[in-house]
């Protein structure tokens, strides 16, 4: 079952009169605890929205996180020790649907080629240069469907990535994984199969082969929620070039740059109810 969580009715009542006061709240926090690059994007609405881009070389990972105006948060944590991916969605319930003064959380980890972002110590080399422009990537990489097909235990999934269990603190029971995932992450790190069906378990056996989508709130039914995700802009690859050496006349190669590129996730998973499909990309 997803989780609802509870947060003070002044706060919903102000992100209701104004997601931009809310918008601007979070990006004051945010600025702070991850304050390396700060990039302004326009959205399909010609909004402009601000993504913050942060290294960890700690961890060995870059978290990319921003708000929409509706104050759904959108962090994706790019965990390159483990050629992994964890995207968490953070959104407020729906006061038609009696959800007022609540928001649910809901992760997603996924394999992630080594080339999706760069390597987290170029990223903590990167400099803000014309931080009031607004950016535009290089290169759309399209759309990248998937579907979930388990719910991952957060509390036994440190084996996986040891920043699941923080990340998806909030998403215990609605953190999504594919088990063919589970189970390559399994037999790459000699974690024994049995282990393996503890830590994912499918969703609801009652759902058929062919379940129905989500699209009535009022169904109490088995569904498939589908969910788009945009990262508008990232880091995707170093760029280089070459130059002539003057005292031996050799060429030299160096980074001189950056490749920015833009990618939508298409998730797909099932729940036990429409009520827990509030999220809509």
């Amino acid at each position: 079952m997803m989780l609802i969580y509870s947060i003070s009715p002044s706060s919903v009542s102000n992100v209701r009169r104004s997601s931009a006061v809310y918008y601007f709240l979070w990006l004051t926090i945010c600025q702070t605890s991850l304050g390396d690059l700060v990039i302004n994007f326009s959205n399909r609405g010609d909004e402009v929205l601000q993504e913050i881009i942060a290294a960890n070389k700690t961890t060995n990972s870059v978290t990319l996180e921003y708000v929409k105006f509706d104050g759904t948060v959108v962090t994706q944590v790019v965990d390159s020790a483990n050629n992994l991916t964890i995207i968490r969605i953070l959104q407020l319930g729906e006061e038609e649907l009696g959800q007022l003064g609540t928001y649910q959380a809901i992760c997603f980890v996924i394999e992630s080629p080594p080339d999706e972002f760069i390597p987290p110590d170029a990223m903590s080399k990167l400099r803000q240069k014309n931080p009031g422009s607004i950016r535009s990537p290089e290169e759309d990489r399209g759309r990248d469907n998937q579907t979930f097909d388990s719910i991952l235990s957060v509390e036994q999934s440190q084996w996986i990535s040891p920043l699941i269990p923080s990340i998806c603190d909030e998403a215990h029971h609605s953190t999504f994984v594919r088990s063919r995932d589970v189970q390559f992450w399994a037999a790459k790190k000699g974690v024994d199969a049995s282990r393996t069906v503890q830590l994912s378990k499918p969703v609801p056996s009652q759902i058929s082969n062919r379940p129905l989508v989500c699209d009535d709130f009022g169904s109490s039914q088995p569904c498939l929620c589908r969910l788009q995700i945009v990262i508008p802009w990232f880091p995707c690859a170093l760029k280089y070039c070459k130059v002539r050496d003057s005292a031996t006349g050799r060429k030299q190669r160096y980074r001189c740059g950056i490749r920015t590129c833009k990618r939508i996730r298409s998730f797909s998973f099932l729940v036990e109810n429409a009520r827990q499909c509030l999220l809509d990309g």
